[in-house]
């Protein structure tokens, strides 16, 4: 059942409410969680390292038209190339893209960028077979810069599945890196966005005594919807690392950032410079003091440029998704998927700033 379908037909409808409607939610919340969890358990537990791969490829590319090229017409330019049809009968499009970004970014971030792109073109040509070529108000895959649209506004499911495959894959199937996004951007847009809608309704349920569910064979239509605070993806339940500086810098004593590879969209030296900003700083021989043992083992591995999710990465290489101001560290998700908030109609890119 999709929740938020409103194909709804009058000579069927039933209305359903209180514990009525808490049962059809509560249902569907279990049928959801149990598809995925099914899903994800025919894959090795290496899966991880697969996803958050993609995630970081993911991060990368929502970031670098933004905060990777100082150039407006080129910017504007990589917004506009297409991924839609137009894309298969144009191929020279990559080796545009890829000669346009080299300049100005590192290797790896530029076959990464492009990599993605093919997928996402893949991708998107697979779901309008399946009849659906939006996803949301406004929200296409069309040209990059709609995927990059799409991809903000479902970056918290991605990071709930990287936090739900170390307990759900147990099986003994490879997922290759080309078929990561393949296998499971379907069970983002069917349970992931679905769980989400879910449980905000069951929210609403609570707080609403009025709340009803108009229900035929098609699906469910609430009387009632959440319009959060935030329009831009952007986790408006955290406050951003750099609010103190902002709003108390006559307060706030500062220590010096660490200057950063502008060819990288992560790397370990942006990460120590947000840890800078998360820790209250103290004037003690002009060095910062870390009251707190997590801040320290994350600051010391760092330093000697460890990734937290890799033992053998070097200071030279990009950190990854989890790293930095521009791609913001995986947020702290209580419960699976009840936690991750409802979804945004507003398009739109995260700022700079990090949450933490």
């Amino acid at each position: 059942m999709n929740p938020d379908d409103s194909t709804i037909f009058p000579s069927k409808l039933r209305t359903l409410r209180g514990d009525e409607a808490r049962v059809l939610l509560e249902t569907q919340i279990a049928e959801h969680n149990g598809g995925l969890l099914s899903t994800l358990a025919k894959y090795r537990a290496d899966t991880v390292r697969v996803w958050h791969d993609t995630i970081r490829a993911i991060e990368e590319f929502i970031n670098v038209p933004f905060f990777g090229l100082d150039d407006d017409a080129l910017v504007a330019w990589l917004m506009a190339v297409p991924l839609d049809g137009r894309f298969f009968r144009n191929p020279t499009l990559v080796t545009s893209v890829q000669a346009a970004l080299r300049p100005h970014l590192e290797g790896g971030t530029v076959e990464r960028f492009c990599r993605l792109m093919l997928q996402i073109a893949a991708i998107s040509a697979g779901f309008r077979m399946n009849g659906q070529a939006s996803f949301g108000a406004g929200i296409t895959l069309d040209t990059i810069g709609d995927a990059m649209i799409y991809l903000q506004s479902r970056r918290r499911h991605f990071v709930s599945l990287l936090y739900l495959m170390p307990l759900a894959c147990r099986g003994d199937v490879k997922l290759a890196p080309l078929d990561a996004l393949n296998v499971l951007l379907p069970q983002v847009e069917h349970s992931c966005v679905t769980i989400t809608s879910l449980h905000l309704k069951l929210m609403l349920l609570d707080a609403l005594p009025e709340f009803t569910l108009q229900v035929d064979e098609q699906g469910a239509l609430a009387s009632h919807w959440l319009e959060t605070l935030d329009p831009w993806f952007a986790d408006p339940e955290r406050a951003s690392i750099v609010v103190m500086n902002e709003l108390r810098g006559d307060q706030i004593a500062m220590h010096s950032s660490e200057p950063v590879d502008p060819t990288k969209i992560f790397s370990a030296a942006e990460l120590r410079n947000s840890i800078k900003l998360l820790v209250r700083p103290t004037k003690r021989s002009g060095s910062m003091t870390l009251t707190s043992k997590p801040w320290q083992l994350l600051s010391s591995a760092c330093r000697i440029g460890v990734a937290t999710t890799t033992s053998s990465r070097s200071e030279s290489q990009n950190c990854g998704p989890c790293c930095g101001n521009r791609g913001n560290a995986i947020p702290a998700i209580g419960s699976v998927f009840s936690s991750t908030g409802p979804q945004q109609n507003t398009p739109s890119i995260r700022t700079r700033s990090s949450h933490s």
